[in-house]
């Protein structure tokens, strides 16, 4: 598959994976697809998808089985959601070689059943929140060329 992801994924109700990488797929990831609350697994890494992805990620009623969010190796921006903590089901949250910006947001210690956490090469700044700490199952963490910021 090339192309654009088409709008009508989101017609698939009953989708639990979603493994569309290194397809060469570009354009944004239709809002739509947030929708299949069936979700348990969305893979797109290596692409030249873009856009702000995250935004309405973690909306109550809004993939609440998601357990790997896989978006590394894209072009995606904007801002990790400040309710990112609510999608408290994932596992593995890789959003590494991307151009997200701004802050981790502290409700991302809400995330207390992740094992991996890839937030590395985007342009991040700013101290990495205590809450961190509260990620008791993270077995791997990477921020490589995070711009930390201390106060």
């Amino acid at each position: 598959m090339t192309g654009e992801i088409p709008w009508e994924i989101g017609n698939l109700q009953s989708l639990e994976i979603f493994a569309a990488h290194d397809m060469k797929l570009v354009g944004s990831v239709p809002a739509s697809i947030f929708n299949l609350s069936s979700l348990k697994e969305i893979s797109l890494q290596r692409n030249s998808l873009s856009g702000d992805v995250l935004q309405n990620m973690c909306d109550q009623f809004h993939l609440l089985k998601l357990e790997n969010l896989l978006l590394s190796w894209n072009e995606f921006s904007g801002q990790i959601p400040s309710n990112i903590g609510d999608c408290n089901s994932l596992q593995i949250l890789s959003i590494s070689v991307n151009r997200f910006k701004g802050l981790i947001p502290k409700s991302i210690g809400n995330l207390t059943n992740i094992k991996g956490l890839y937030l590395g090469f985007n342009d991040l700044e700013g101290e990495i929140p205590l809450e961190i700490g509260n990620l008791v199952r993270l077995e791997e963490f990477s921020a490589a060329a995070y711009q930390v910021i201390s106060s």
